[in-house]
């Protein structure tokens, strides 16, 4: 679980060093790339903020590991077609929809560790949680960036969404296929 919540926040950050670069280059200006970036990266949150209770429901009721599994394909699925689309009203659609899968992941997380952590042992699980958290998203910037430099900026949706989607998979096929 430590290692999933670390790479939602690593994936929540990947695209942050270059997302200006990308809104500019789909407007084909710098003219307000600052606020159109600034509004598109939030959307993920706004669909966040609408979907998580929605997401928290489903885990209870369907279980944990089978809505991470959904949230990661979901959110992979997404991340990965942010790589076509050649306007900023499709690249913005993405991003929402991405947050609304990607945000399903950490209620399960939580719930998760929650539910496999003696009582006693809790309040130093989610100590440990947020060093996972934090490691994510200091480590996010540094892989988008690496990847942005090497490969283009585009390639960061194709690395980042394949390895969402294999998160997905790997999940189900683990706690949702045999249960």
């Amino acid at each position: 679980m430590l290692g999933l919540g670390l790479m939602v926040c690593l994936t929540n950050m990947v695209l942050q060093p270059v997302i200006s670069l990308y809104v500019a280059q789909l407007q084909h200006s710098m003219d307000s790339v600052a606020l159109h970036s600034g509004i598109i990266f939030s959307l993920g949150g706004i669909a966040g903020i609408l979907s998580t209770a929605a997401w928290g429901t489903y885990g209870q009721r369907k279980g944990y590991f089978r809505a991470m599994s959904l949230a990661f394909m979901g959110a992979g699925a997404c991340i990965f077609l942010q790589h076509f689309p050649s306007t900023l009203l499709g690249f913005a659609a993405l991003q929402f929809l991405f947050g609304l899968f990607f945000v399903g992941a950490n209620p399960a997380i939580s719930a998760t560790l929650v539910g496999e952590t003696p009582a006693d042992f809790r309040g130093r699980v989610f100590g440990i949680a947020t060093t996972a958290n934090q490691t994510g998203s200091m480590l996010g910037p540094l892989v988008g960036s690496c990847i942005s430099t090497f490969f283009g900026i585009q390639a960061v949706f194709l690395v980042m969404g394949p390895v969402l989607l294999l998160i997905g998979v790997l999940l189900w096929q683990r706690y949702v296929r045999l249960s």
